[in-house]
């Protein structure tokens, strides 16, 4: 019997080992959508026919499962349908291969029960643990009932089921549980840390080291492609001045507003960076050079126009400075774009400020 709750422990661990690895860079959106839950729930039907098929042996013809946690936990992952699935999954086999008779019709039944009675608990609005716990206890009682009616006129198979299905139903349902929660935990460390290795944490855009991965990416496929693109960068004006004056919170504040426009103002696909301090930039592909000085000119416009709340009660107005290169309309040799757009840059912040200068100038 032990070796056999070993292979169980096993098959659980390893089942939830596995599905984290594809399930760590989950995204709500496509965990809500039907075809995820309905996938959920045929995995952990299989897991629950793994579980059958591996079932602890308490007598020489006395078998008991798990299969209950394998409901548990696709009601976990995907709610009420993906447990009914699950529950689908398991009954069907269970019929199948053991053929209609009093124990199948007896597991049948309890596979329905407990999928009805988990779906029901796992619509509260519980916490998950609390959730977890009430299943077990119900599904336990539920199996017990079943065992009960089976083996009724036999008491003495119902004392040696008991113990050993009661207490391992509650020891593998904790230690799946307790698992299941640390690879939670590892995932939203793990998603965690690979946002912030890529992000600015200020403002939520591409940091300076994702910029440079996204401007290779974006230079291979405009050369392979023969793909137009601009790069625009974005300077604030006297942004030192702001900190001096009214302080590093202020300055803080005024980098989060014009994050803010950036993101509203450009096209989904437009990858926008905090390049440092005060600089930002947009990668702008499929953009001619006009298309991107009308970008370019817009977020000029906005942000001049703006009132910036650097406190209670407290505005103060902005200007930025832009500079344009543009592939291959302004620059032919790729790899002096950021070069181009920079000297653009310089040339606006020298000319006056508050300006939007293109490369295509500086060349004529």
């Amino acid at each position: 019997m032990l070796s056999d709750l070993i292979i169980n422990a096993a098959i659980l661990i390893s089942f939830l080992s596995i599905a984290n690895q594809f399930y760590r860079d989950r995204d709500a959106e496509i965990q809500s959508r039907p075809i995820f839950k309905l996938l959920a729930g045929v995995v952990c039907g299989i897991l629950g026919v793994l579980l059958i098929w591996y079932s602890v042996r308490i007598q020489n013809k006395t078998l008991v499962d798990f299969r209950n946690i394998a409901t548990l936990l696709a009601a976990t992952v995907g709610g009420g349908l993906s447990a009914v699935v699950s529950g689908l999954v398991m009954g069907g086999f269970r019929i199948a291969y053991f053929g209609l008779n009093k124990y199948s019709e007896a597991g049948a039944v309890v596979i329905i029960l407990v999928t009805v009675g988990i779906s029901l608990i796992f619509k509260t609005r519980r916490p998950l643990g609390k959730k977890w716990l009430v299943s077990t206890i119900y599904m336990t009682i539920v199996s017990c009932g079943v065992y009960f009616y089976i083996f009724q006129k036999n008491i003495s198979i119902l004392f040696a089921i008991y113990p050993y299905f009661i207490l391992g139903t509650f020891v593998v349902s904790y230690t799946v549980y307790k698992y299941m929660i640390y690879l939670n935990n590892m995932s939203l460390l793990f998603i965690k840390l690979k946002e912030e290795s890529t992000k600015d944490y200020l403002t939520g855009l591409n940091n300076v080291r994702e910029f440079n991965k996204l401007f290779r990416l974006v230079i291979e496929k405009a050369v392979s492609t023969n793909q137009k693109f601009s790069l625009l960068l974005i300077d604030i004006d006297f942004f030192k001045k702001i900190n001096d004056t009214h302080g590093h919170q202020a300055g803080d504040k005024v980098l989060k507003e014009i994050g803010k426009i950036l993101r509203q103002n450009c096209r989904a696909d437009d990858k926008i960076s905090r390049n440092g301090g005060e600089e930002f930039s947009i990668l702008l592909e499929n953009a001619s050079n006009s298309k991107a000085i009308e970008i370019a000119e817009r977020i000029r416009k906005i942000i001049a126009e703006n009132e910036f709340e650097i406190s209670y009660g407290r505005n103060i107005n902005i200007t930025v400075s832009i500079g344009i290169s543009s592939y291959p309309e302004t620059v032919t040799d790729i790899t002096q774009i950021i070069e181009r757009a920079d000297d653009a840059l310089y040339k606006a912040k020298r000319t006056g400020r508050n300006l939007v200068v293109s490369d295509k100038v500086i060349s004529e």
